[in-house]
């Protein structure tokens, strides 16, 4: 019997606007760290407050066999800048 390898893979997204927190679900992945995931909710309740924010970046992390899907994240608005993957 084959067993397959489970990658956990970290990346970061980066961008300005609502962060689209659905490509959470559709990627599996959550926030590499309990400090990105206070860095997000900040981001986001500077952006619900509308006070002038630039660009922001977040690690993520996910422990399946694919790359997150860099297009989806784009048609949020947001890039996917660097990805790493390491085999468990």
């Amino acid at each position: 019997m084959r067993t397959r390898r489970t990658i956990i893979s970290t990346f970061t997204v980066s961008g300005r606007c609502d962060f689209p927190f659905d490509m959470l679900r559709y990627d599996g992945c959550y926030p590499a760290s309990e400090q990105e995931a206070r860095k997000l909710q900040s981001f986001c309740q500077d952006i619900r407050e509308n006070r002038a924010v630039g660009p922001f970046s977040v690690e993520l992390r996910t422990c399946h066999n694919f790359a997150p899907t860099a297009r989806r994240w784009e048609s949020f608005l947001w890039k996917v800048t660097h990805v790493d993957g390491a085999p468990v």
